[in-house]
């Protein structure tokens, strides 16, 4: 627009230095002087141009380098997405987003079972009530400050399916499913027409992996998800002396939360580990320390 005006600002110029040339008198003079002014406001707004170029450039510099934070200030948005989403709301999945929201990690659960929906609430627990794959659920619903994705449900292909789906917006590396329960069988040679393909599933969660039916056999065994701080007073190798039936699920240091696999390498200290473990006032592991004493 700056040039648009410099342009027409000359022509009139233009104009006003003819016409004065075709004048006599006053008139002549008159005109001459209008030329002269003219010129001058184009000269003036050919000048401005630079000018409005730097003032975009910054404008939209300072809007890009600093609404995210303004955002984020604001608790509209987050640069560092860290929360985790669960597809399935079984009981442990329950008690892991629990865990996670005491150590202000953002959670999401989705899931279609009323009961367990009405429990995740009452336990002040984020939910969609909708399905994993539903178009709300892909492509309207909220996943503000969520970057990675447990498909926990009993079926394993819609679980491969949703971690598909979802890597799309969270990345691969950030999807997980449970452990199918026709893995065995898909890991032998020559596997039959039953064992879905791998490139169907998505990286496998938790150390040791666990299918749908291991970690709900778990939770009625008595297992919770706990956090536990290892510091140099309480390491990863205490840890694992005091609870070897442990299932490492999360790992939360300086504010960001992993998923924990069998090929993640824990630290000793300087964590909280978010793990699966037997209760010490459990039967079972009253049980356990009674045929340790034993023997």
């Amino acid at each position: 627009m700056t040039s648009i005006f410099a342009l027409e600002l000359d022509h009139a110029a233009q104009e006003a230095s003819q016409a004065a040339l075709e004048a006599s008198g006053a008139a002549e003079d008159s005109l001459l002087l209008e030329a002269s002014r003219l010129t001058g406001l184009a000269q003036g707004a050919e000048e401005l141009v630079p000018l409005v170029f730097v003032t975009i450039v910054a404008t939209v510099a300072i809007y890009g380098l600093g609404i995210g934070r303004l955002a984020e200030r604001l608790g509209l948005a987050t640069t560092t997405p860290y929360g985790v989403m669960f597809a399935g709301a079984e009981q442990w999945v329950r008690e892991s987003a629990a865990v996670l929201g005491d150590l202000k990690v953002p959670t999401l659960i989705v899931t279609q079972d009323a009961g367990n929906l009405r429990k995740a609430r009452m336990e002040n627990i984020r939910v969609e009530r909708t399905h994993m794959l539903s178009e709300y659920a892909v492509e309207e619903m909220d996943l503000a400050g969520i970057g990675s994705f447990i498909s926990a449900t009993s079926d394993d292909d819609a679980n491969g399916t949703a971690a598909k789906e979802f890597a799309s917006t969270l990345s691969s590396s950030n999807v997980y499913q449970l452990r199918r329960s026709d893995a065995d069988q898909q890991a032998k040679k020559g596997a039959d027409r039953k064992a879905t393909a791998p490139r169907f599933s998505a990286r496998v969660p938790f150390d040791p992996p666990q299918s749908f039916e291991d970690m709900n056999r778990h939770s009625r065994a008595g297992m919770r998800i706990r956090s536990t701080k290892l510091t140099d007073k309480f390491t990863l190798d205490d840890f694992r002396e005091m609870q070897p039936d442990a299932i490492g699920l999360f790992i939360h240091q300086d504010g960001v939360t992993s998923v924990i696999t069998e090929e993640t390498k824990v630290p000793q200290t300087g964590i909280s580990l978010v793990a699966m473990v037997t209760p010490r006032d459990s039967p079972r592991s009253v049980k356990k320390r009674r045929d340790e004493s034993a023997e």
